[in-house]
């Protein structure tokens, strides 16, 4: 299990689960090693345990696993409503 902050491509399905963190950035976990192909650039990869496996220069934001592991919440409240 890897968990992933990356932008994606236009015109896409966001995968299942997906939390968005701001700046086209998405945080979804996928089950196994391999990075989507929805994904257009990866910026931050964490496993299970929170062990960062590869961290892009600059990135700052904290994938759901980290911020888990912290004891903080994943996301900020409820999501929008859609009409």
């Amino acid at each position: 299990m890897r968990n992933y902050i990356a932008t994606l491509n236009n015109m896409v399905f966001v995968p299942p689960g997906s939390i968005y963190r701001g700046s086209k950035k998405f945080d979804f976990i996928v089950d196994d090693d391999k990075l989507p192909e929805v994904c257009k650039e990866k910026l931050l990869e964490v496993d299970e345990t929170a062990a960062v496996k590869f961290k892009k220069g600059g990135e700052s934001t904290k994938t759901r696993t980290e911020l888990k592991k912290a004891g903080q919440p994943e996301g900020k409240g409820k999501p929008p409503k859609v009409r």
